[in-house]
């Protein structure tokens, strides 16, 4: 992927040090949720010259925004049926949050502006 043209890279697990100076690219390392998706939203409200987008790896992403809503629930919904004191239980309902900002998120990626063949997840 750092081979495509004017990428820029979403590094979530520090995946593009080995490639310094071999390639050339921009890159932005983020592990939470909002940050990757403040990234994201950056390159959609900015010209910017990227012609590819990476995100390395999604994985992350998508562990982090579970992670993130699960900690908003344990704190919201504390007379919720989820709510096991140190940890809570996803229903049904909270996955749909989940995967709605996921969607957005998937949504958001191919509106950068990236031709949709070169951006890689």
């Amino acid at each position: 992927g750092l081979g495509f043209p004017e990428p820029c890279v979403i590094d979530c697990e520090a995946g593009t040090a080995a490639y310094a100076g071999r390639h050339k690219y921009e890159v932005v390392h983020a592990t939470a949720a909002d940050t990757i998706m403040s990234s994201v939203n950056w390159l959609l409200e900015h010209e910017h010259p990227f012609q590819s987008l990476i995100v390395d790896p999604i994985s992350v992403y998508w562990e982090s925004l579970q992670s993130k809503w699960t900690d908003i629930l344990l704190r919201r919904n504390k007379q919720g049926r989820g709510y096991r004191y140190e940890y809570y239980e996803l229903s049904a309902r909270d996955w749909m949050l989940i995967k709605n900002e996921l969607k957005t998120f998937l949504r958001k990626l191919l509106e950068i502006g990236c031709q949709e063949e070169q951006i890689l997840l």
